[in-house]
């Protein structure tokens, strides 16, 4: 082969290999902005996802202390509720208590207003007058004359004679009786004013 061949045979070699190294490293290079983009998505996926995974921690925290606030809401809910149930109950005690001191008040002023009147309406007393010397002097007192006589009965005679100076008409005998076995003779002289 003449030598012109060869170099126009090597040349031509030479520009293939020119040519497949270029579209090698076209290749390689489109490999590489893929594979580079790829990797950019994926640090962009891992960066949404980081961020929504701190996004959903965060709402699972306010989540955690709605709840806490619900529940602590509902604790004094039922405290408010119960402490209205006890200021009920205490308002009751205190209206009745009010009604029966006002009704032991009316009693009171009732009972008081009736004694009021049995003070106001209360006869005077009336004065037993004392006699006087002159008079007692004058007394119609029963004199006793004769008590028990000895015999064994228990009979007792009294005698009253009217004393001088005394107004009046004798009574009658009265018999007044002790025992069942004994009698007692009493006469009265009783002196009535004219």
């Amino acid at each position: 082969m003449p030598l012109s061949a060869k170099t126009r045979a090597s040349s031509y070699d030479i520009k293939a290999q020119i040519e497949d190294l270029k579209h090698e490293r076209e290749k390689s290079r489109a490999q590489y902005l893929e594979t580079l983009k790829k990797l950019r998505r994926k640090a962009d996926v891992e960066r949404d996802n980081d961020d929504l995974r701190k996004e959903n921690e965060r709402l699972r925290k306010d989540l955690e202390e709605a709840r806490e606030r619900a529940l602590k809401a509902n604790d004094d809910a039922t405290d408010m509720w119960g402490q209205k149930e006890a200021v009920a109950d205490e308002n009751r005690d205190l209206k009745r208590l009010v009604a029966r001191l006002q009704h032991r008040l009316e009693e009171f002023m009732l009972s008081r207003n009736r004694a009021q009147v049995k003070v106001e309406k209360a006869p005077k007393p009336t004065m037993v007058p004392t006699p006087s010397p002159s008079l007692r002097s004058h007394s119609t007192a029963p004199e006793v004359i004769s008590l028990i006589d000895d015999d064994d009965d228990d009979d007792m005679v009294v005698d009253t004679y009217p004393p001088r100076r005394s107004i009046g008409t004798p009574s009658s005998t009265m018999t007044l009786k002790s025992e069942p076995l004994s009698d007692i003779e009493v006469n009265l002289q009783v002196a009535y004013d004219t």
